[in-house]
């Protein structure tokens, strides 16, 4: 039947022409015809036609695919682009892992991965900081945050990413990198549509004082997620500062126990009537911890009250 399979290979619907290099048993070798075949699909009109050919020769083991393939590493089809950078990986020869270091910048995050894995399967070494950095960001974020100010580019690259995953891992990465172009990629990573990303996000920046920072973080304690708005709280609480109070007093109601809590804790280091009369509205809440702590912030008002008079 590889007769036929070889006229499918010429078919006229892509489809056709893919599936027909899938079915091909490849692992006792492979004609010249067939690779001739193969070869031709490289350049078909249909961005799966090609891939699937590259994944095809790829595990011929032929030495020339490499330079069949690496054209391909420009292909305006990202799956042609991240199959390519994945057979020149599987390939042992060295003298591609400068090419596939240049796919570390692809615009697709794919792409960059299959570049990463590949250049790590060659035993690749990076010659300079900067692509160390750009390297460890694909699966070692916090490793790339080690480089400083190069890691900063690559991890907002990252923040982008198409898996939240990859995008939570950027934000906790960014939190130990003291560069200031960091600040405005992770405030757009504040309206993130992942609530995990969002607090990575607001950890992060929470070594800033920028006014455009506390208010971006003010917002957030208005998040639709409770893990968010504790984030924000705890963050903010750090700054002890007077002017936050109104904010904190319209957490002590938050429907999630563990921002009524950071409330608590908050509002227990200052003192005014309405602070303990939200308070004291608290020692009967649902949650013993938040009791605990509204009771521990009435008594020492109660205890400095007293020693001033």
């Amino acid at each position: 039947m590889v007769w036929w399979n070889n006229l499918r290979l010429k078919s006229k619907d892509p489809q056709t022409r893919r599936k027909a290099i899938e079915s091909l048993n490849l692992e006792a070798g492979v004609n010249e015809h067939t690779f001739e075949l193969l070869k031709s699909c490289l350049s078909d009109s249909d961005a799966c036609v090609r891939a699937v050919a590259i994944a095809a020769l790829a595990s011929t083991n032929d030495e020339r695919v490499v330079d069949l393939v690496v054209p391909l590493l420009r292909d305006p089809s990202p799956e042609v682009r991240q199959n390519a950078a994945a057979a020149l990986g599987r390939s042992g020869d060295p003298q591609v892992t400068l090419l596939l270091a240049a796919g570390l910048k692809d615009i697709n995050p794919s792409v960059r991965t299959s570049a990463a894995m590949a250049l790590r399967n060659l035993s690749w070494r990076a010659p300079n900081s900067d692509e160390q950095a750009l390297f460890d960001a694909l699966g070692n974020a916090r490793g790339a945050a080690l480089h400083g100010g190069a890691a900063v580019a690559p991890l907002v690259t990252e923040l982008k990413h198409d898996t939240s995953f990859a995008r939570r891992a950027a934000a906790e990465a960014l939190e130990g990198v003291d560069d200031p172009r960091r600040v405005k990629p992770l405030l757009a990573a504040l309206t993130d549509e992942d609530p995990t990303v969002r607090v990575s996000a607001i950890h992060a920046l929470g070594k800033e004082t920028a006014q455009a920072v506390t208010e971006a973080l003010l917002r957030a304690l208005r998040d639709r997620e409770g893990c968010v708005r504790l984030a924000a709280a705890q963050v903010l609480s750090k700054k002890e500062s007077p002017e936050l109070v109104p904010h904190f007093l319209r957490l002590i109601s938050d429907g999630y126990f563990e921002v009524r809590l950071a409330a608590v804790q908050f509002l227990g280091r200052f003192y005014s009537p309405q602070i303990v009369q939200a308070l004291q509205h608290r020692l009967t809440d649902k949650d013993t911890d938040v009791r605990l702590a509204a009771t521990k912030a009435l008594v020492f008002y109660a205890t400095q009250l007293q020693s001033s008079l």
